[in-house]
């Protein structure tokens, strides 16, 4: 990217460019790992400071090496939340099950309440 003309960069444009989400670049924006600029109520990375992102830590020039390892903690990271979610829909499916099985058991209670005693029961209009 050094080798063009160009300034600054949008969000959209670096997620596009490296083959990455937008919400990926975006957090590292607020993370602090790249340096951004509001202007004009958008967010523009200069290109310098592009390049420092890409460049990563150690300096090397692979492009990918410090935007690789954020991207691989934020897989990890969402990963872990999806878990999360997915052990949450199944303890409300089991408590949907408890409360369908419980609905059950008093609907039977009733029709035999109703069968063998049905002066318990108000009457039906």
């Amino acid at each position: 990217m050094s080798n063009t003309s160009k300034l600054g960069w949008r969000l959209e444009e670096i997620a596009e460019a490296l083959g990455v989400s937008r919400q990926f670049v975006a957090r590292e924006e607020k993370l602090g790992n790249l340096k951004a600029k509001r202007v004009a109520g958008a967010v523009i990375v200069l290109t310098r400071d592009l390049e420092d992102w890409l460049e990563g830590p150690d300096g090397t020039r692979d492009p990918y090496c410090g935007a690789d390892r954020r991207l691989t903690e934020f897989q990890s990271e969402m990963e872990e939340r999806f878990q999360a979610i997915e052990n949450r829909f199944q303890t409300l499916e089991n408590k949907i099950d408890l409360v369908h099985t419980a609905i059950l058991d008093v609907r039977s209670t009733l029709r035999l309440l109703e069968e063998s005693r049905p002066w318990i029961l108000p009457a039906k209009n």
